[in-house]
């Protein structure tokens, strides 16, 4: 069996705070795996997903379903999905965590943003 979390552990993995861990659980929406019947301490099991699994990200696999080699996939916005990853520029390799590879990717980010609303106004 997996190692139970506390729910400070487990928010902090979860980045919510446990305030929303609490209101999720009063909610029925995300139950913790177990809770003490004398202290009413919730714990929690982290069963591994995250944003590499990519579940329900349908329109994202609708969009990679379509990129064929040389081809360029321009993403407008930036989410959870996109921390940890490792990107490649001129024959180098940036990691998320260092100033180029925090900086790089939100300047892509701006400029594509800057031109998918170029013709709306």
């Amino acid at each position: 069996m997996r190692e139970l979390l506390t729910i400070g552990a487990f928010a902090r993995a979860a980045r919510l705070s446990p305030k929303a861990l609490r209101l999720y659980d009063e909610l029925g929406l995300l139950l913790p795996a177990a809770v003490d019947g004398d202290s009413g301490y919730r714990f929690y099991i982290d069963h591994g997903f995250s944003g590499t699994a990519r579940r329900n990200r349908a329109g994202l696999d609708q969009a990679l379903a379509v990129v064929w080699d040389g081809s360029v996939f321009t993403v407008t916005k930036f989410d959870r999905s996109g921390r940890g990853v490792l990107f490649g520029l001129g024959g180098s390799v940036y990691d998320r965590n260092d100033p180029f590879g925090r900086l790089f990717p939100q300047t892509l980010a701006t400029v594509a943003e800057f031109e998918a609303n170029i013709g709306k106004n």
